[in-house]
């Protein structure tokens, strides 16, 4: 599985918007529209991928902690 079809499974699962996913890589969510869509050579990058996976399991260990 490549980077942007990680990046793109774990939006899907969640059902994140371009906004959230933004917010949690540090880009605008319309630079996330674009890596999303593939516009031009825009994709995703394995620092997006670490970005976005640590603010799930980040978020995840908080509701665990409840």
């Amino acid at each position: 599985m490549t980077i942007q079809e990680k990046v793109l499974f774990i939006i899907n699962l969640l059902e994140l918007s371009d906004r959230q996913v933004g917010e949690a890589i540090n880009k605008s969510s319309s630079t996330v529209t674009h890596k999303r869509l593939k516009i031009g050579s825009n994709k995703f990058s394995e620092i997006d991928f670490k970005r976005l996976k640590d603010n799930c399991l980040e978020k995840l260990n908080k509701i665990q902690g409840l």
